[in-house]
């Protein structure tokens, strides 16, 4: 038989806690390492906002050409006017933001226009990214799907660099990491 000790069980609970000193130190590290984390997690932020805007455009650029190539028509990829999905931005001027998305459609009447007779194949919308067409007006993809030679730049207003689009005059897309100093001064004036 197992004899207690009654002087042990009367003594006072030992009382487990963290000290003042303790409390303290552990939130000084906790305040160091978000200090350390947020602005990294932000521009982690911004360089996925800007590279899926990178990628919905050339896949955008990609596709146009490709049904250009297969339908032997002319696709007209522009920037969306506001926030109406079925009118091309008339402004055409150099180096404008296509900030509100862009359209795609099939050009039957070759007229350069959308209208009633054309076909809209896509409608994209931007991500509160600059996407800055390096040209005047708008992109047209040919029958054998060649395009004018022609870029975009794609930043944030606080990013530290951007993407280059390029559309070589073969229709094709390429992408580029970093952009000049003058094409991310453009691009960062535009967002």
């Amino acid at each position: 038989m197992i004899e207690y000790n009654n002087a042990h069980s009367r003594r006072a609970p030992h009382c487990t806690g963290f000290t003042l000193i303790e409390a303290l130190l552990v939130i000084s590290i906790i305040a160091t390492i978000l200090a350390i984390a947020i602005p990294n997690f932000t521009t982690l932020i911004e360089n996925t906002r800007i590279r899926t805007q990178v990628s919905l455009l050339h896949a955008t650029l990609h596709s146009a050409r490709n049904y250009a190539l297969t339908t032997q028509s002319v696709v007209i990829v522009c920037a969306a006017a506001g926030m109406q999905k079925e009118k091309c931005n008339g402004d055409y001027s150099s180096n404008t933001n296509w900030k509100d998305g862009w359209i795609v459609y099939e050009d039957k009447n070759r007229n350069n226009k959308l209208d009633t007779q054309d076909s809209v194949l896509n409608v994209s919308s931007n991500a509160n990214v600059a996407t800055v067409f390096n040209q005047r007006g708008r992109l047209r993809f040919f029958p054998d799907g060649s395009a004018r030679s022609a870029g975009f730049y794609i930043c944030t207003a606080n990013s530290e660099s951007g993407w280059h689009v390029k559309l070589l005059h073969t229709g094709r897309a390429r992408t580029q990491r970093n952009l000049g100093e003058k094409q991310h001064e453009i691009c960062r004036s535009k967002a």
